[in-house]
């Protein structure tokens, strides 16, 4: 009948015969002169094994049973030249002013919201805020987050710990993944898909029942509240084009634990336009509305192009902000472009610059050319909102015309008059507005009905053009009630 042994008794035998690093000859030989069996020795030291057929059996002058209460240690965070994954501490995210709500966000937001765990996957190209709208989420909520950036070396010691040396001891020390499984964390895998098939160790948490670590001994529970949330520029089956080169085709069965997929597009024109225009605020960039509409319309068109197999690059969201903080830093619009479009081969520069010359001199086109020598006289008629008494004048007032709800106002600079609805007024900018084409006196009727047609038709439905002035003049002047 084989004997029994003690872990206390078996690891003191070991260390005088062999020393405190053992292989699998040697296990093998203490088994037969004790005879006990290999299978049961192995699994009694598995807490100090360092590979396959080694152990150390000098992992710490304590016992298994004391390396269990050092489980939580956070020694690991006060020593500097340890601290591996000190980046991946449970925090919650700071509220970004700058981010616009678009695209899967209120999904994203209402999942983690209920607190169900509910594993999900977000796919998109680069660079449209996929990441972005998972943290901004989180920051709302103030739900703690984890983030986990993947590559194909991640493993099971960087998602689920292991042991650390800590001030000449070895200790255990947790890894991102049980962090967020213990505080009811959201766990972020960025780009999942360039992970290898090492991260299968996260199959039983996938399944929300969370994780036995051998090493130690212990089984963790998760907390209420704890969920998971991958993105990535695939859907985990690689990338056939090259374009993301290093992502990996992810194993069926890890997808398959996650509930749903979200396919996160680039926003519209009018959605980015906004960002860059928040991005701009934010670090006290004037006067670049038009730059902001003109990139955004630029962006789009590329991404058009894109889509139809006209070019292999893309310009994306991430992109266009990137100009903008150019534009702040070297005030200069064209070498702001050129510099954020340099990472391109030459051809699809000078493709996506002439795009973007051809959308700004478009839209330059819309603002008539006129000096102060030759600007015509104009007339124009408004409400007065306080007496609601009809003025004219010859020239437009120095300040906006504001008005109550449900009329509209004039404001200009000489060059482009604007008439914007009062309603849709806000303390920072008009949200709608149209610059007014110029027009001859034969084309009076169409001008109107195709400001009506760019306008709230219901707004603007008596929107008229009162007059103009000057030989050959093109400017139009106008007036407006609302409804």
């Amino acid at each position: 009948m084989k004997k029994m042994i003690e872990i206390n008794e078996l690891i003191s035998e070991l260390r005088s015969l062999y020393g405190t690093k053992v292989n699998s000859a040697d296990v093998r030989a203490y088994c037969i002169m004790n005879d006990l069996s290999y299978q049961t020795i192995t699994k009694k030291i598995e807490n100090y094994k360092e590979s396959r057929g080694r152990w150390n059996l000098d992992i710490s002058e304590n016992t298994v049973e004391q390396m269990e209460k050092i489980y939580n240690s956070s020694s690991a965070k006060e020593n500097a030249s340890i601290h591996v994954l000190q980046n991946e501490e449970c925090y919650i995210p700071e509220r970004d002013n700058t981010f616009v709500k678009f695209g899967n966000f209120v999904d994203i937001k209402k999942i983690i919201e209920s607190g169900i765990f509910y594993p999900t996957f977000i796919t998109g190209l680069s660079g449209n805020g996929k990441t972005f709208s998972v943290e901004q989420a989180c920051a709302i909520l103030k739900r703690q987050l984890v983030r986990v950036n993947a590559t194909v070396e991640t493993d099971e010691d960087d998602l689920i710990g292991g042991f650390r040396l800590i001030n000449g001891e070895t200790v255990w020390h947790n890894g991102p993944v049980i962090k967020a499984l213990t505080s009811g964390a959201i766990l972020l895998l960025d780009e999942i898909d360039l992970a290898s098939n090492k991260i299968l160790c996260l199959q039983s948490i996938l399944e929300g029942k969370g994780i036995f670590i051998k090493k130690i001994g212990q089984y963790v529970h998760p907390a209420p509240g704890f969920n998971i949330i991958a993105t990535a520029n695939t859907k985990g089956k690689g990338s056939d084009d090259g374009r993301f080169i290093g992502t990996n085709v992810l194993n069926e069965a890890f997808l398959e634990r996650f509930a749903i997929t979200l396919e996160q597009d680039y926003p519209n024109v009018s959605v980015e336009t906004r960002i860059l225009k928040s991005v701009a605020r934010s670090i006290d960039l004037d006067n670049c509305d038009l730059f902001c509409e003109n990139l955004a319309n630029w962006g789009d068109l590329i991404r058009k192009t894109f889509y139809e197999g006209a070019v292999d690059e893309i310009v994306s969201t991430r992109r266009l902000v990137h100009i903008i903080k150019a534009f702040k830093i070297f005030g200069d619009k064209k070498k702001s472009i050129q510099v954020c479009l340099n990472r391109f081969d030459d051809e699809t520069k000078d493709s996506f610059t002439q795009f973007y010359d051809k959308i700004d001199s478009d839209n330059s086109e819309k603002i008539p050319e006129i000096n102060s020598e030759s600007k015509p006289e104009l007339i124009v008629e408004y409400i007065d909102p306080n007496s609601g008494v009809v003025s004219t004048s010859n020239s437009m007032p120095s300040s906006t015309i504001t008005a109550s709800s449900g009329y509209s106002y004039l404001t200009g600079n000489g060059n482009a008059w604007t008439a914007v609805p009062a309603r849709a007024y806000s303390s920072s900018e008009p949200i709608s507005k149209v610059i007014l084409d110029s027009v001859k006196s034969d084309g009076t009727e169409s001008l109107v009905k195709k400001m009506v047609n760019q306008l709230d038709s219901e707004l603007y439905r008596n929107l008229v053009v009162t007059g103009w002035m000057g030989d050959n003049q093109n400017l139009i002047a106008t007036g407006g009630i609302g409804d």
